[in-house]
């Protein structure tokens, strides 16, 4: 641990013991949170940064496809509070990232934000009375409404049981906040491992009887241009950019991109960072920035890569205008989950979605 977080150990102890105060309000039953008739499925961590909460979403999307969806996020980083329904021409900047992402790419699913939980369940069931489920995007921590099913997110290079509270380390709220979890994803995990390796981190948990843990990982996609009708003149295919020729600008604005850094390790030539704070709204200047980190490279075979997250904030016309004359293309992913684990978890969301 870095000599700074250690000094700051008190302050963690103090912020620590406020939200352990606040949570044992609802525990205690001084503070009550409001149960809806509508299934709700919350999915969220306990850690500041990110543990693939939107992939996670995405999945949830796909697997309950025969329902009727709606999802409910905060819109961090949009500059308004209320509650929106994002529609597809909606811009990040008033609505947010992800939420834009999930109604550009699941146009039929009924897409809105709020930051207060509570009331935008009650206009999402005014909206439209016939929603099966409602998923939650990043609302462990909002204990004001009481989901059926807790899915708490936790990186497998990153376990929360490893982790301080903020700003020692990066814990929102103190480990035992675990205990509220009905469904525990370790994320980010490898495609394939072995069974020792699965044992070793389900001993470290101390799980109640209800508690499901489970394993997943990312899939990444083929790196797609952008604006997708723009000739970027690569003549790309899978083969030849995943061959080690290319220099990468990895241009984001997301909190972790340690496990696509990695990814693309093993098949690029070479990776230079362009990063900025997660959820950032990407200026002309920012990609004046990035437009001269490329323009540096000596090599012939360089290209500017991004998230499909960070897209969703490079859509203003100015902004659109600028990256046309650029390499730029983002690489999409999906999340998975380990064979056993993909048929058990599945059938807990669709038995409760259906039963309900």
């Amino acid at each position: 641990m870095k000599i700074l977080r250690i000094l700051l150990l008190p302050f963690a102890a103090l912020y620590g013991l406020i939200v352990s105060l606040r949570n044992k309000f609802f525990d205690w039953g001084i503070f009550h949170p409001e149960e809806f008739t509508t299934p709700i499925i919350s999915v969220g961590n306990l850690v500041v940064g990110g543990t693939g909460k939107t992939p996670h979403i995405e999945y949830l999307i796909r697997l309950l496809k025969e329902s009727k969806i709606a999802t409910l996020s905060r819109g961090y980083g949009r500059k308004t509070n209320h509650f929106i329904e994002v529609l597809e021409t909606s811009p990040a900047a008033e609505v947010g990232d992800e939420p834009r992402q999930f109604k550009q790419k699941f146009p039929e699913v009924l897409v809105c934000c709020d930051t207060r939980r509570v009331r935008g369940i009650k206009k999402i069931n005014e909206l439209d009375s016939g929603i099966d489920a409602i998923l939650l995007d990043d609302a462990f921590q909002h204990r004001w409404v009481k989901p059926g099913i807790n899915i708490l997110l936790t990186d497998y290079s990153q376990l929360f049981i490893d982790d301080y509270m903020l700003p020692t380390g990066n814990l929102r709220e103190p480990r035992s906040g675990a205990l509220r979890a009905d469904v525990i994803v370790i994320s980010k995990s490898p495609a394939v491992f072995s069974p020792i390796d699965r044992r070793l981190i389900l001993q470290r948990f101390k799980l109640l009887p209800h508690q499901k843990v489970f394993f997943s990982y990312l899939k990444y996609g083929e790196f797609i241009p952008y604006p997708k009708n723009e000739n970027k003149n690569l003549g790309f295919t899978k083969e030849y950019y995943f061959d080690r020729r290319y220099s990468v600008v990895l241009f984001t604005g997301i909190a972790n991109t340690s496990h696509l850094e990695e990814y693309l390790k093993g098949k690029v030539k070479e990776i230079i960072p362009a990063a900025f704070p997660d959820h950032h709204q990407f200026t002309i200047q920012d990609l004046e920035q990035v437009k001269k980190t490329f323009e540096n490279i000596t090599r012939a075979n360089k290209l500017i890569l991004t998230t499909e997250k960070d897209i969703m904030r490079i859509t203003q016309p100015d902004l659109l205008e600028f990256v046309k004359k650029l390499p730029l293309f983002y690489i999409p992913v999906e999340v998975a989950f380990h064979e056993k684990d993909e048929k058990e978890f599945n059938k807990i969301i669709i038995d409760y979605v259906t039963r309900n």
